[in-house]
């Protein structure tokens, strides 16, 4: 894309609305469109948007649904492409496109589309606003134009007004370049707090250039900046896990869940090994007390944006079970057995088995060398 000419134009028809020229609050020192900009949050409680997301959902979803635009989503975060391992974002939902397997069509859809994102995965759970799964509201537009971007630019500024989210605390930053398909666009900063994305790209297909745009929102980040900013993790989470417990935790358990409902099982190589990885920088030897119920959480929050063919008790199975197997391998390399790599599930029971009865013994002997000695407990 001609970044040039995306700023000649993005900057004089906003502008021409009443929207200044400034520079970003992010401190990158890209050039920032805004209106009225005030930088500060109220103080203005919002209770209801802390005890659930529901009546969020439901203003956004209205929201969207003034735009007459059919919905479009992926039941799996299992990517059949080779850009990624799971999917990351609503834009993959043109894979088909870029892949060659389908023709190019003028088509618009939105997507409430649960991603997982695992490069920042130290920081989820642990910082306000990141999740190492979560959910993409995103516009995508195949074979569109300037024209109907800016008309997306509009909508989206109206919808963020409707979810309590003023223009006046807007910033668009212009986005020289994206990471993906050399794309230029635009960031929606809200006091500070990124929302999301409205990306361009041009794309040659079958030896004609394509405009192809994608806006892309974090469904939690708006619900963040609907809270003024404060309590990230309080509408997703759980009051006991909230207030008592780990909440590095609790982001695992959210995204093994999504994993799981995609149909994911735990392994040593490939996909797999995500998830496994995942249960074993995150269980200790004793078991989450809460764990299914935290399953059932995610496992509902989910299913709001995908019809999965898992079932909740498989679910549950599929994470205990890579919990236990986790566990039985750290009982083994306690026990000073290393080379249980190649071991199978049934082995690793067995040879656990036969440790727990060895300590079961020594334990009696040394009972019964006091009881002789004497040393009998009352």
């Amino acid at each position: 894309m001609n970044y040039k000419e995306f700023e000649q134009i993005i900057i004089g028809y906003m502008q021409a609305k009443g929207w200044t020229l400034s520079i970003a609050v992010d401190g990158s020192e890209r050039l920032a469109l805004e209106k009225n900009y005030n930088p500060n949050f109220t103080n203005k409680s919002k209770d209801k948007f802390l005890i659930n997301d529901d009546e969020f959902y439901d203003r956004l979803k209205k929201g969207l649904d003034k735009l007459n635009i059919t919905y479009k989503n992926f039941n799996s975060i299992d990517n059949p492409y080779t850009d990624t391992d799971f999917i990351v974002a609503g834009l993959q939902t043109i894979n088909p496109i870029i892949y060659g397997s389908s023709e190019v069509q003028i088509d618009k859809w939105i997507s409430f589309q649960p991603v997982i994102r695992l490069i920042e995965k130290d920081k989820c759970g642990v910082e306000e606003g990141y999740f190492s799964s979560f959910v993409n509201v995103c516009e995508i537009s195949t074979n569109t134009n300037y024209a109907d971007y800016i008309q997306d630019i509009e909508n989206w500024i109206d919808i963020l007004s409707s979810c309590s989210l003023h223009s006046s605390g807007l910033q668009l930053i212009l986005k020289p370049s994206t990471t993906a398909y050399n794309g230029v666009g635009l960031e929606f900063n809200y006091k500070g707090l990124e929302l999301g994305q409205a990306n361009l790209y041009t794309f040659n297909i079958n030896e004609q250039n394509v405009m192809m745009s994608d806006f892309g929102f974090g469904y939690e980040r708006i619900l963040w900046a609907i809270n003024g900013g404060k309590n990230f993790f309080a509408p997703f989470v759980s009051k006991y896990d909230y207030l008592f417990g780990n909440l590095k935790e609790v982001d695992r358990i959210r995204t093994l869940t999504l994993m799981a409902m995609s149909g994911l099982k735990g392994g040593s190589s490939g996909k797999s090994k995500h998830m496994r990885n995942l249960i074993k920088e995150t269980f200790e030897i004793n078991i989450i007390p809460n764990i299914n119920e935290q399953i059932k959480q995610y496992y509902e929050f989910y299913s709001k944006f995908i019809s999965s063919s898992i079932e909740l008790n498989e679910v549950n199975g599929i994470i205990n079970n890579e919990v236990a197997l986790n566990i039985k391998k750290k009982i083994l390399k306690q026990a000073g057995i290393s080379s249980y790599s190649s071991l199978s599930s049934a082995d690793i029971e067995t040879v656990c088995k036969t440790i727990f009865l060895d300590k079961v013994h020594k334990e009696n002997k040394f009972t019964k060398i006091k009881e002789i000695k004497g040393g009998k407990r009352k």
